[in-house]
């Protein structure tokens, strides 16, 4: 007898492949975006600090009054749309020396965590792991 195509087993078979290998391409491109995102972030944090070296020169200071910072140049990421992160101080007990300051970029899905960056130019990516941070230096 002579075959005229394919069986049902073969065709689900193929279709099952086919599934795996779109999901695994999906789950990667999403990996991918996050840390294009996250590279994207730090390249922000770090305009913001130049930002602010210069605003320190100019001003002897980072801050303009004792508790008022001044305005960044980037509040969000991306910098137009919607906003996947939103830049601004963070809110650690070394923030309030005049001499020293930390930026932050928070995600809007919380599960992504944050990135920030210091006045010593330590970045650092950290994502919530239960009650507690995983945090990784960049």
């Amino acid at each position: 007898m002579a075959s005229r195509g394919f069986t049902l087993l073969e065709l689900m078979m193929a279709l099952a492949i086919a599934t795996i290998l779109t999901m695994l391409a999906a789950w990667l491109y999403r990996d991918e975006q996050l840390r294009a995102d996250r590279a994207a972030v730090a390249a922000l944090l770090q305009h913001d600090a130049v930002f602010l070296e210069a605003y320190y020169s100019q001003q002897g200071g980072y801050k303009e009054t004792a508790s008022r910072w001044p305005d960044l140049p980037y509040t969000q990421y991306p910098v137009q749309g919607t906003a996947r992160y939103a830049i601004g101080f963070a809110a650690t007990a070394r923030n309030t020396d005049n001499g020293y300051f930390v930026l932050r970029a928070t995600a809007a899905d919380v599960k992504l965590g944050y990135v920030e960056l210091t006045q010593t130019g330590i970045m650092k990516y950290c994502v919530p792991e239960g009650s507690k941070e995983r945090c990784r230096l960049a």
